[in-house]
């Protein structure tokens, strides 16, 4: 099969093209100036300004399936609403109608747990829940789900939505980055006293769970919360689990923060509150029924990632 990744040099990107190659894949990287190596592929193709109206049909030209991972990623107050929804939305409506018109057989666009919810929730996810986006960046990428499943419906293309949680891996960037740092510190943290838990989703299973999208017909029209296998981690055991692949005890103490959620609220930073504070769990119970299952817990990538990475 011929696929086309856009967002091939991204964070992700890259590990997906080698992890696709690996698995037989014939892999088309979409990146921005179309030059440069990607590990993996076959061939580049140049991006354009997702951001301006683009014709895409050079993109899908002669592949049998798109990846679409390429997007304007993480919420910030500073861009405006209109530039996520060009980006992640309008774009991605232009890529599937291509894809509709030249023949794709499978189109898999690649959302975020934050199309269907804010950054944290009272109850473990499911893809039954109705969606409530909390920011600009969620809203554009549940508008670019509703998009591409529009511009495909009645056609041959099948779409397939994938709704992963933050992911880790090598060189990973905002929170997961920062905790990596934490983890490296030979310094006692004292996080222990904070109870909320977090799914994750390592890009290894990330890159499987794409793979078995391309093509499982048990996943064809459907959207699919993607996480690790196992229990959701606290942030304290979360840099347990990266200090154990140093090879390290955890040095992780239980100190209560009192009030440190309300003073984060009040300082107008109710988002990382929430991100702290609340727990963020899903289930991937539908996505193992249609036949897949991360092979690794969060505790299990978490450790081979520092261990791959050392100090």
């Amino acid at each position: 099969m011929r696929v086309l990744v856009t967002g091939a040099s991204g964070f992700a990107g890259r590990v997906l093209v080698a992890e696709l190659a690996r698995n037989g894949f014939v892999v088309v990287a979409g990146v921005r100036d179309g030059t440069g190596v990607i590990p993996g592929a076959s061939s580049l193709v140049a991006m354009p300004d997702l951001s301006n109206t683009f014709d895409a049909r050079c993109l899908v030209k002669d592949v049998d399936a798109v990846v679409h991972a390429a997007g304007l990623a993480h919420s910030s107050p500073e861009i405006p609403e209109r530039v996520y929804q060009a980006i992640n939305c309008q774009a991605a409506r232009a890529l599937a109608q291509a894809s509709r018109e030249s023949g794709v057989r499978r189109f898999i666009y690649v959302s975020s747990v934050r199309a269907q919810t804010g950054p944290s929730s009272d109850t473990v996810l499911t893809e039954a829940d109705e969606p409530a986006p909390t920011d600009a960046y969620g809203r554009s990428k549940l508008a670019g789900e509703q998009a591409v499943v529009e511009a495909l419906a009645g056609s041959q293309t099948d779409p397939v939505v994938l709704r992963p949680v933050l992911m880790y891996g090598p060189n990973a960037k905002g929170n997961m980055a920062s905790l990596m740092r934490l983890a490296r510190s030979r310094l006692p943290l004292p996080l222990g006293g904070i109870p909320a838990r977090r799914s994750l989703l390592g890009l290894t299973n990330f890159s499987g769970a794409v793979a078995f999208a391309l093509n499982a017909p048990t996943v064809s029209g459907r959207t699919f919360l993607l996480a690790d296998a196992g229990t959701a981690l606290t942030v304290g055991e979360i840099l347990a689990a990266l200090r154990a692949g140093l090879g390290r005890r955890s040095g992780i103490v239980n100190v209560p923060l009192p009030g440190m959620e309300k003073l984060l609220v009040a300082a107008g930073k109710a988002d990382m509150a929430g991100r702290v504070f609340g727990d963020l769990v899903v289930s991937t119970d539908a996505l193992v029924a249609a036949g897949w299952q991360a092979p690794m817990t969060s505790a299990q990538g978490l450790a081979a990632v520092m261990a791959k990475t050392g100090d």
